[in-house]
């Protein structure tokens, strides 16, 4: 079934930030090469190794809005994402990262913006609210 990102949610703690526009999640695996002089077809050969997760979130501007003011450069922090909404049987994400970056952006004829990045430190984890 498709989901509009449209009731998406993400928080800061237990603080959802607002005004939210968009938000990405990145989750990757590192892999190592293990390919050998006798490695049939001629084809590299890998194996899994160390796990990243990283991401950003960009929102309408809003000085008052505490989930914004939670963003703040260097610290460490608990996020959550909520793909649909953060309502019973809905699937999410959470995990302790670094906010890496903040930029604001504005023209003359749009609303100012802003960027907030992360770097996961630890496990990314997935789970239903209220399972």
């Amino acid at each position: 079934m498709a989901t509009a990102g449209r009731n998406g949610v993400v928080k800061i703690g237990s603080t959802a930030i607002g005004s939210v526009r968009s938000w990405t999640l990145d989750h990757k695996s590192d892999t190592i090469d293990t390919t050998t002089m006798s490695t049939a077809g001629n084809y590299r050969t890998y194996v899994p190794s160390l796990k990243t997760w990283s991401g950003s979130v960009a929102v309408v501007w809003d000085e008052q809005d505490d989930g914004q003011d939670a963003a703040v450069l260097g610290d460490e922090i608990t996020i959550h994402f909520y793909p649909d909404t953060d309502g019973a049987g809905h699937d999410y994400y959470e995990g302790q990262a670094i906010i890496t970056g903040t930029g604001q952006s504005a023209s003359y004829d749009g609303l100012v913006e802003r960027t907030i990045t992360f770097n996961g430190t630890g496990e990314l984890s997935h789970g239903v609210v209220g399972a």
